[in-house]
């Protein structure tokens, strides 16, 4: 039986547009009772269009920019203006919002790898609000891909991580982090997600395995290629 947590979408479209609703939800609803949302962005190609639906107001109403902090799962170390930096990616996503933020955390994948994780670790005191994330297809979220040396580093919030896909060096937030959010969302589009899928909900929990069971009861929105392993019944 399907997870009452996983939420099956038609399509990528489909995804996209109830991904934007929910985080838009979520973030109004964090400031229901306080004065900022501390909002941290999935990188990769699926979520741009749910960041650029979430800066439309005529797709989920207009959001209070000026009380949301940006932060970021994980960066390449590449150059600040590298068309496959995660930062860039959302301020093209996010258009003349971008601007509005209260404040863009953003990782310097361009400075030496343990200053930069250093230094971001400074954002990551408070626990994140609202958590978007992307599983791959080996179950990897954030920049947390199987067997990193993240998991072996309790006291870490930012770590410089060596990866089996280009870029090889990122910087990620850490199993602790992730685990601290308040509240997650993760993204899964794609039948060569299908296996992955499967495993993280039906195999015993093993996160250094398959790291995306550190969210399993995060909200999970899936399209039907995705979800085609699952048992639907």
């Amino acid at each position: 039986m399907t997870p009452d947590n996983i939420l099956i979408c038609r399509n990528k479209k489909e995804l996209i547009k109830k991904a934007a609703h929910l985080l838009a939800g979520a973030i109004r609803d964090t400031l229901q009772t306080q004065d900022v949302c501390r909002f941290s962005l999935a990188g990769g190609t699926t979520p741009g269009p749910a960041y650029a639906m979430l800066a439309d107001a005529s797709a989920v109403g207009l959001l209070p920019f000026e009380k949301i902090e940006i932060l970021f799962g994980d960066e390449r170390c590449v150059l600040e203006d590298h068309p496959d930096a995660n930062h860039v990616m959302a301020r093209e996503a996010f258009g003349s919002a971008f601007e509005k933020f209260k404040a863009v955390h953003r990782i310097k994948g361009e400075m030496e790898r343990a200053r930069a994780a250093e230094e971001y670790e400074q954002f990551l005191r408070t626990p994140i609000d609202v958590q978007l994330l992307g599983m791959g297809p080996d179950a990897h979220i954030a920049s947390l891909f199987p067997g990193s040396v993240a998991f072996a580093h309790s006291s870490a919030r930012a770590m410089a991580v060596q990866c089996p896909k280009p870029p090889p060096w990122r910087i990620s937030v850490t199993p602790k982090v992730v685990q601290a959010a308040k509240q997650t969302f993760v993204l899964a589009t794609g039948e060569e997600k299908a296996q992955a899928l499967l495993d993280v909900f039906t195999k015993p929990v093993d996160v250094v395995a398959r790291p995306a069971q550190l969210v399993l009861n995060a909200t999970w929105l899936v399209d039907e290629a995705a979800a085609s392993l699952l048992n639907l019944k």
